[in-house]
C-alpha cells in the first residue's frame, strides 16, 4: 500500500486496461448506431462503415492504449536500472 501512495508503482496501466475494453465497447456501439442510421439514406456508405471503419477504428483504439502501457514499462524499467545503481 506503501508503494501507490509514494507513487512508487502506479495503478494507470490497470485502469488503461479498462479503459480499452470500455473504448472498445463504445466504438462497436456509435458504429452500430452510426450504421443503423445511415442505412436508410446511403446504404453503400453505411455498409463500408461497418465492414473498413470498425475494424480501423478497434486497430487504432488498441494501437493508442498500446503506446500508453509501452510508456509505463520504459518508465518501470528506468526505475529498476535506478534501483540498481545501472543507470545514474
Amino acid at each position: 500500500m506503501n508503494e501507490y501512495l509514494s507513487f512508487k508503482k502506479f495503478i494507470t496501466p490497470t485502469f488503461i486496461q479498462v479503459i480499452f475494453w470500455l473504448g472498445v465497447a463504445g466504438i462497436v456501439i456509435m458504429t452500430l448506431l452510426s450504421f443503423a442510421g445511415s442505412l436508410s439514406y446511403a446504404p453503400g456508405v453505411a455498409i463500408l462503415t461497418l465492414l473498413i471503419g470498425l475494424p480501423l477504428m478497434l486497430i487504432f483504439w488498441r494501437v493508442y492504449c498500446e503506446i500508453m502501457l509501452v510508456m509505463f514499462r520504459i518508465l518501470g524499467e528506468l526505475q529498476e536500472m535506478n534501483s540498481k545503481g545501472t543507470f545514474k
